[in-house]
């Protein structure tokens, strides 16, 4: 079988700072605790529980009370989503040490919604709700609307922050619909790495007869990516997996050639050894 690899696929830059973290801690300390998944990878989590990292609700529920059961004076890990500032306070009041993995792109969100608040600017928020990212925004601004939950702000200027794990095709869509009561809408898109992972799409070619996405169904921004693949290509077969062994499940003796492309919190390595099945078909 023949593979176009998408380039760029695999670990985004705020995937991987908080992978080193980790790794730096574990190396330091032996142990530490983290608080939610750290990101959206069970391989990433599985790597780093064998270095010593003890995960306190994957579920992604009750951080307040997970971070309650923390031994005082321990070493705790906040994931790459942000998280509520409540938590800090907690962490402090406990003597816990802090060790912060926020991607930078969820900070520069928080800054430019801290902004136009500061400014009396009307903005509105566009993220999954429930979602860690989407939880610790509307933790640190409370009163913020959410896009598709919320009433819009009345009138005039309108600032659209999207959650960094969105698809392109649904901001673009939040944007025309606040368009016709706003004007002008400033949108923020998702992050630099989810952006170039959904616009590589655009680069499969024209022989290709079905395209693969290497991931998981709990990572946001692997879905995003396989919504914007069927939107740009509704006549594409599109299959998500989590690796080779999921791939060998799928029926793809049919195809001469494939796409390949992953989410932004999927591994190198695995997404190598899967890229080596496909080719050995």
């Amino acid at each position: 079988m023949e593979v176009q690899v998408l380039s760029p696929h695999g670990f985004c830059g705020g995937v991987r700072r908080a992978i080193h973290l980790a790794r730096e801690a574990l190396r330091k300390e032996g142990k530490a605790y983290v608080l939610g998944p750290l990101v959206h990878n069970s391989q990433a989590r599985d790597s780093l529980g064998k270095e010593g990292a003890m995960f306190l609700d994957l579920e992604e529920k009750d951080f307040k009370g997970a971070l309650l059961s923390v031994p005082q004076g321990s070493l705790v890990l906040f994931g790459a989503h942000g998280h509520d500032p409540a938590l800090d306070s907690i962490a402090k009041e406990r003597g816990l040490r802090v060790i912060d993995a926020t991607c930078p792109f969820v900070r520069m969100n928080a800054e430019r919604i801290r902004r136009a608040l500061q400014e009396e600017e009307n903005a509105i928020y566009l993220g999954e709700e429930g979602h860690a990212e989407c939880r610790a925004v509307l933790s640190e601004f409370p009163g913020l609307p959410l896009y598709g939950r919320d009433e819009v702000p009345p009138g005039g200027r309108l600032v659209l922050v999207s959650q960094t794990t969105m698809g392109l095709h649904e901001v673009e869509e939040a944007r025309r619909n606040l368009e016709k009561t706003h004007s002008p809408v400033e949108v923020h898109l998702p992050c630099k790495a989810t952006e170039e992972r959904q616009e590589a799409l655009r680069k499969i070619e024209g022989d290709v007869e079905a395209l693969l996405i290497l991931g998981k169904e709990e990572s946001r921004n692997t879905i995003a990516l396989r919504k914007r693949a069927e939107s740009l290509f509704p006549a594409l077969p599109v299959y998500l997996a989590e690796g080779k062994e999921a791939l060998m499940g799928l029926p793809l003796g049919k195809y001469r050639k494939v796409a390949l492309t992953s989410g932004a919190s999927y591994p190198e390595e695995p997404f190598l050894e899967a890229e080596g099945y496909l080719r050995s078909l």
